[in-house]
């Protein structure tokens, strides 16, 4: 009967495949498991960016697959070095750098111009003396700004007392300088220099006063009157 001989062949062919010659079943290759590989902490993660196992956890860098922990530090190496010549630029650049300065000069035609930096706990006594004997002077000027000043004069005053609290006089200490600017490493920043240091005592306020005003005057304002002179004699050669 052919209908029946051709079924026949159907399901002997069909068995053939799944059992094969042997008539043993094939193995089948298991399937992978679909859950990603966790990164792992390693040595270089505490070596070049301190990160200990224990700090490894707790900033889940454990989520991570081992390519995504390895651009992560990839990508921080790169930005490491990047600033690391950043940094290595700058300073080779500073080497190279030099600090200038501009001080302040007095001017033949103009008056000696003071800057007066006063401590506020100065006895006033002996601030309204000192003010009023500095505008005395003629060729002298009391400015408010010491980018135009010639001359800075720190003054700081302080009135004496015996082991009982009764007061015994007073004592001054004045420091004059040059105001300069000095400039440098693509900044500036003010900066005086130091010319004198006077410490005067006195058992009056006034008379102290009138003291540091001569001193001063016989000292830094003479030295300033002296290169103005020198100034305008070069200027009419």
């Amino acid at each position: 009967m052919p209908t029946i001989r051709w079924w026949t062949s159907i399901l002997l062919l069909s068995s053939g495949l799944v059992w094969g010659q042997s008539g043993q079943p094939k193995s089948r290759t298991p399937r992978k498991s679909l859950t990603p590989e966790h990164a792992t902490w390693k040595q270089y993660l505490e070596t070049d960016f301190a990160i200990s196992p224990e700090r490894f956890a707790a900033l889940g860098l454990t989520k991570l697959t081992p390519d995504q922990l390895d651009s992560l530090f990839i990508g921080m190496y790169a930005k490491q070095n990047e600033i690391e010549q950043k940094v290595t630029n700058d300073l080779e650049q500073k080497k190279n750098e030099k600090v200038t300065y501009t001080c302040a000069t007095v001017q033949p035609a103009e008056p000696i111009k003071v800057y007066l930096s006063e401590n506020e706990k100065n006895p006033s006594e002996f601030s309204s003396n000192f003010r009023q004997r500095l505008r005395g002077f003629k060729d002298v000027e009391i400015v408010y700004n010491i980018s135009t000043a010639d001359l800075w004069v720190g003054v700081l005053t302080i009135e004496n007392q015996n082991k009982n609290g009764s007061p015994t006089g007073y004592t001054t200490s004045i420091v004059t300088a040059q105001p300069c600017e000095s400039s440098g490493f693509g900044t500036k920043w003010p900066m005086n220099l130091v010319q004198n240091h006077y410490v005067l005592v006195d058992s009056s306020a006034s008379d102290l006063a009138e003291s540091a005003a001569r001193d001063l005057d016989a000292n830094d304002f003479e030295d300033a009157r002296k290169t103005k002179s020198f100034l305008k004699n070069a200027q009419n050669k």
